[in-house]
């Protein structure tokens, strides 16, 4: 599906049986600078993208969406697993999947609210007032150095990493995830609990820094969305046992 000069492909949908784990693979291109002038070929990524997944004619449902960034694919690719995808309403058939993507394509989604570290406090006690995001009230419920376990590659196992972790509340249907700056990091992942109000985001590699000036940014998903480009919705056929992942052409993997 082409939206403007990008493109987005699907190339795996896969479910082994109807109560197996839902896996999908997709691609972004800039479907307009695909030549190389100059011989040398780069690989245009967006900056920024978000993933959801809808099951296709089911009235309610709960599941987890799992996506990031896949390395070593011949384009900007994203893995998206689902543990749990729903049936059919009525049936033992898995759901039709519902894609909808959006990325940005010119640096990081805009903060809406940027609070900056007090060093004067502890930071168990700092970034503790109220904010205003999207006309909604936002709450930092706190923000800690951890060690957690966390995948932090595509291509590595779950090992123990220190992150820096920050926790908030938001407005009901109204998610709200957090930018870090100030502190280098070698990655990012953000959880949103729709149910809870709550998004927690976990910056990796991080070594405590409670004593440096770093800032949180408070980004509004809807407003981010609003700002994106969209490719959706997407409806697709029903998942194919045979589309594996692993057999899709990746480049080998270097180093030791």
């Amino acid at each position: 599906m082409i939206k403007g000069d990008w493109q987005l492909s699907v190339l795996q949908d896969q479910q082994l049986l109807p109560t197996a784990p839902l896996q999908l693979l997709a691609t972004i291109e800039d479907a307009k600078n695909r030549k190389a002038p100059d011989g040398h070929l780069k690989q245009n990524k967006p900056t920024f993208t978000w993933f959801e997944l809808e099951p296709r004619g089911v009235k309610q449902s709960r599941f987890t969406v799992q996506f990031g960034n896949l390395q070593r694919y011949p384009a900007y690719a994203v893995g998206l697993d689902v543990p749990a995808w729903p049936m059919q309403d009525g049936s033992e058939v898995s759901a039709l999947p519902v894609l909808h993507a959006w990325w940005l394509t010119n640096g990081p989604p805009q903060a809406e609210r940027v609070v900056s570290r007090n060093r004067s406090v502890p930071l168990d006690n700092d970034f503790r007032d109220p904010q205003q995001v999207d006309g909604e009230r936002v709450m930092i419920e706190s923000v800690r150095f951890e060690d957690r376990l966390l995948k932090a590659s595509s291509d590595a196992p779950p090992g123990t990493v220190p992150c820096l972790v920050v926790r908030v509340h938001y407005s009901p249907n109204k998610p709200v995830f957090v930018q870090l700056d100030g502190i280098p990091r070698d990655g990012e992942e953000h959880r949103v609990y729709k149910e809870a109000n709550s998004t927690t985001s976990f910056f990796w590699r991080v070594a405590d820094r409670s004593d440096s000036d770093f800032r949180l940014g408070l980004v509004s998903l809807a407003a981010f969305r609003q700002s994106a480009l969209y490719s959706g919705p997407v409806d697709l056929p029903a998942p194919n046992p045979l589309q594996i992942r692993q057999n899709i052409i990746r480049a080998p993997a270097t180093g030791p």
